[in-house]
């Protein structure tokens, strides 16, 4: 997600939920709480302690969205809450960009990793990953002027991959596209809720595995 100007409409965790179609109280128990300036999102780092904490100004990430300017903490992958086991396919995990993909899943019970932005893929810890022994980066189908992909998405998904192999993560690794032409899990889940994860296990399986390749 980019950095952009807030918007001038604050936004909220119900708001936030009514968009994605999550109940309020889900997104809560996510991190989620509402601040002054918008909504924080509760970041944590791969050994369960806290990271810097991020601010969404605006209904899209696109419009709104900051690292917290009142920490020094540092910044991490968004990763779930502690205590949010997940029970479907438990072996494998979905790389995104940004935190509502990751909720969709969380909320279906499946494993999700945000990056915070394109650039920020190195951010990735093998204890991320390590668990899993398949990782999934979702292919978005964001034009070549997207305002979160400024590179593009397929210097993105470069990066991601090779440091998934600087980190030393030696399970499987496959590119992930959504179907019937959605962008990512966030709107697979807005599409049709009860749809989720049949439409998500068919994804998976028509998954195209990916070789390591060089980043720019």
């Amino acid at each position: 997600m980019s950095t952009t100007k807030p918007s001038a409409e604050v936004v909220t965790v119900e708001k936030l939920a009514a968009a994605k179609r999550i109940p309020a109280d889900a997104l809560r128990s996510f991190g989620l709480a509402d601040v002054p300036e918008g909504v924080r999102f509760d970041y944590r780092q791969a050994d369960g302690t806290p990271a810097r904490p991020r601010l969404r100004t605006a209904m899209r990430g696109a419009d709104g969205s900051v690292w917290s300017s009142e920490s020094s903490l540092p910044i991490s992958v968004y990763t779930a809450p502690p205590g949010l086991t997940p029970a479907v396919d438990p072996e494998s995990l979905i790389i995104v960009e940004g935190e509502s993909d990751c909720w969709s899943a969380w909320l279906h019970g499946v494993a999700a990793l945000g990056i915070p932005g394109p650039t920020q893929f190195d951010k990735l810890e093998l204890k991320h990953v390590e668990p899993f022994a398949a990782v999934y980066l979702l292919r978005e189908p964001a034009p070549v002027d997207s305002p979160t992909y400024a590179n593009g998405v397929e210097t993105y998904l470069r990066n991601v991959q090779s440091r998934l192999k600087e980190i030393g993560y030696a399970g499987q690794v496959f590119e992930l596209t959504m179907p019937d032409g959605l962008f990512d899990l966030s709107e697979l889940h807005q599409h049709d809720p009860q749809q989720f994860l049949p439409r998500l296990t068919r994804a998976k399986q028509a998954a195209q595995p990916l070789h390591n390749r060089p980043s720019e």
